[in-house]
């Protein structure tokens, strides 16, 4: 250890229906731009509000996000998937910290479980049909 505190950052979520909408990581949203109304094909990521960064997704013929390029073409991220959206590999080439979750479509990335989680998977019905949380 050596002696420095880390620090805990809360991570929300906005969903409608099985796209999400935005990611907040403590103060900063992340906000998913859908190629149409009824899509859920990624074409853009907003970070941040006041000095945003945009990235573009290029997406397999699935939908599945297989790269992230800047406003100047840049690669930021890439991954291969398999046949199935199995990630087999990610090259995160922006910087430290820098994460693209979504796989394919309707399905996040949760690096704390190191799974692939559909929004289903994460919400249940109550005993009153009323959604819960996976409790944390």
């Amino acid at each position: 250890e050596d002696g420095s505190e880390s620090t805990r950052v809360t991570t929300g979520f906005v969903w409608e229906g099985l796209r999400l909408l935005q990611e907040v990581h403590g103060d900063i949203p992340l906000t998913c731009v859908y190629a149409d109304q009824g899509s859920y094909e990624p074409l853009a990521r907003i970070d941040g509000i006041t000095d945003p960064e945009i990235y573009w997704f290029h997406c397999q013929p699935n939908g599945t996000p297989e790269r992230l390029t800047d406003n100047e073409g840049r690669v930021r991220w890439e991954g291969l998937t398999g046949a199935w959206g199995k990630l087999l590999r990610e090259a995160p080439v922006h910087a430290a910290g820098f994460a693209q979750n979504l796989r394919m479509q309707g399905q996040y990335l949760d690096r704390d479980k190191c799974v692939g989680n559909t929004f289903e998977q994460r919400v249940s019905a109550g005993p009153k049909g009323e959604p819960q949380g996976s409790g944390e």
